[in-house]
This record gives C-alpha cells, sequence and structure tokens, in this order.
C-alpha cells in the first residue's frame, strides 16, 4: 500500500511556554513516504476562521509540520447564478 498508519481524529496536544493551551484535532493522519501527513477538511470559511488559523500555527509551532488543507470550494458561476463544486 502506499500510506502506512492510518488514523482518524487524533488529538494533538498545543503547549506554549510548557502551559497546555489546547488541543488540535485532526480528521486524518497517516505516513507516506516514511512521512507523517496530517490532514483536516476545510471549507473556504472555516479556513479563514481566526481560532482555526491560530490552531494551525501552534501546531506548526509545536510539531514543525503543515497542516495539509483539504475540502471543496463552492463558487457560483457568474454567467449562471448557479452553484459550481471544485476540489481544493
Amino acid at each position: 500500500g502506499l500510506i502506512q498508519d492510518l488514523k482518524c481524529h487524533t488529538a494533538y496536544p498545543l503547549h506554549c511556554f510548557d502551559v497546555l493551551i489546547g488541543y488540535y484535532t485532526d480528521d486524518f493522519s497517516y505516513i507516506l513516504k516514511g512521512v507523517r501527513v496530517v490532514e483536516d477538511w476545510k471549507s473556504e470559511h472555516t479556513r479563514k476562521d481566526t481560532a482555526y488559523q491560530l490552531r494551525r500555527k501552534l501546531f506548526f509551532a509545536n510539531y514543525k509540520m503543515e497542516i495539509q488543507e483539504v475540502g471543496i470550494n463552492i463558487r457560483k458561476s457568474k454567467a449562471s447564478g448557479k452553484r459550481k463544486l471544485r476540489s481544493a
């Protein structure tokens, strides 16, 4: 298989100056080619949420890993006014 050690909803403690300030919970994590990958499903709206942005930065500061954001962007077509789904 391509991936190993698939996990769902792993809670990562977030510390600042050795004080536990909260947790970040991923949607999925796995090992790909020997490297841990952390994925989170986000809409355009939740990607911009300030609480999520802070958790993402704290996660990087604690674990030196970027969160891979996946999701669907919903946009209205200017021509038809209908909603279109597009992979992020």
